[in-house]
């Protein structure tokens, strides 16, 4: 008696610690992915015409921005989910050209953000045209549930941004995508649906490792990110367990282009993803070598190796989408 009586209270405590832990758990992504509008508030005057040159408004790195500002259209595209409609900035290419990068922004970013604006003001000086939407939830674009995904629900976005330029008349071939943190995982997904060269910019391999990485670096312990991700997937119906950039690379790269950047001092996703996603991408077919940058934080190496960083780009879509 005095023993059924033990296992009947030790299965009633682990069910009990189960229900607490994956309370805890739902509670933390609900906070932790919440999307506010921080970007517009930041950034909100900033337009492709007048943005500044900060990677952080408060102390920089600052550089002059005056030669990567240019004109754009404000266009609506809608995404491939249903009801989504994206805000986005349309800048053709020049003098009649055919090529054209989609710039995505990152997690609580917008197409505001001089780290979207800074590149793509690259591409478009070298004669590329740029597509760049706001995300679903993120800038002007519609507030689905208002929590990220890290780009398992966005990479529709992409697609959406992808098609919208096919109906335009740009060849599949001459379409190329950008991302950056977030939005690098939006696109790498996204490559895995359409033919694109992609450029990632402090990117994911998997999103459980960088999940835990964020998580620990900033005094979160790393062993809730299971249960983090599990009741994320119950609640929003995000599969958080679904393929991510590095396993589509493996199996669905089949040799396009692609280049990899990230700095020595990123707190938000640890540079050691971007060998992973290097070495995954040359299972993929196409070899890489990541371009390691000593001291650049999250997103930050195109103002601290301005001129560096917009040599490889503009060269890297060269080569992919035709000069």
């Amino acid at each position: 008696m005095r023993l059924g009586r033990i296992l009947r209270l030790s299965v009633f405590a682990a069910l009990v610690g189960a229900i607490g832990y994956l309370g805890v758990c739902g509670v933390a992504w609900n906070i932790n992915t919440t999307v506010d509008r921080g970007c517009l508030d930041l950034w909100g005057s900033q337009t492709p015409a007048n943005f500044v040159g900060a990677w952080n408004k408060a102390d920089g790195p600052f550089i002059d921005a005056a030669p990567y500002r240019f004109d754009a259209q404000d266009v609506s595209i809608d995404s491939l989910t249903a009801g989504i409609t994206l805000r986005a900035w349309f800048a053709p290419p020049a003098d009649g050209g055919d090529r054209v990068v989609i710039v995505v922004h990152g997690m609580g970013s917008c197409r505001r953000d001089p780290t979207s604006l800074l590149p793509a003001g690259m591409l478009v000086r070298h004669g590329f045209g740029v597509l760049m939407p706001d995300l679903r939830n993120h800038g002007e674009s519609t507030r689905q549930d208002g929590h990220w995904a890290g780009g398992i629900d966005e990479w529709q976005d992409v697609i959406g941004a992808w098609n919208w330029l096919r109906a335009k008349g740009y060849a599949a071939d001459k379409i190329g995508l950008f991302g950056e943190s977030m939005g690098a995982g939006s696109v790498s997904i996204a490559m895995g649906h359409e033919p694109a060269a992609v450029f990632i910019d402090s990117g994911f391999a998997d999103i459980f490792s960088a999940t835990t990485f964020f998580a620990e670096s900033t005094g979160k312990p790393g062993w809730l990110v299971p249960g983090v991700l599990l009741m994320g997937t119950v609640i929003s119906g995000d599969n958080f367990f679904s393929p991510g950039p590095a396993a589509l690379f493996r199996s669905s790269l089949r040799g396009r282009p692609v280049f990899i950047v990230h700095g020595t001092a990123d707190a938000t996703i640890s540079v050691e993803q971007a060998p992973q996603l290097a070495a995954a991408a040359t299972a993929g077919g196409y070899p890489v070598t990541p371009w390691i940058v000593q001291g650049a934080r999250h997103i930050e190496a195109a103002f601290t190796h301005t001129a560096e960083y917009e040599q490889r780009l503009t060269a890297f879509f060269e080569g992919a989408l035709g000069k």
